[in-house]
């Protein structure tokens, strides 16, 4: 994604449609040396290519590159506990 203040891409978030609980879920941003960098518990929230927050609250761009995620959630038909793990790539 590309958090360069342009309008376009400004986050990186998990997009669902249903049959997920929303009380259950965590995103995780990591950086290359497994750093949390970025951690919500909201699903509606994504992450704006900063460290330590959002720019808006103290937070500072993070630099060009690779960064791992894992998504927790739970499915609601089953109560089943679901990780899917990627990666992003973060272009200013």
């Amino acid at each position: 994604f590309t958090p360069d203040d342009d309008d376009h891409n400004q986050t990186f978030k998990a997009i669902f449609h249903s049959g997920f609980d929303p009380l259950s879920f965590e995103m995780l941003i990591f950086d290359r040396w497994g750093e949390i960098i970025w951690q919500s518990f909201d699903h509606n929230i994504g992450w704006d290519g900063t460290y330590n927050g959002h720019k808006a609250g103290g937070g500072y761009d993070v630099q060009d590159g690779t960064y791992t995620w894992p998504i927790i959630f739970k499915k609601t038909a089953n109560d089943e506990h679901v990780q899917v793990t990627g990666h992003v790539n973060v272009l200013r």
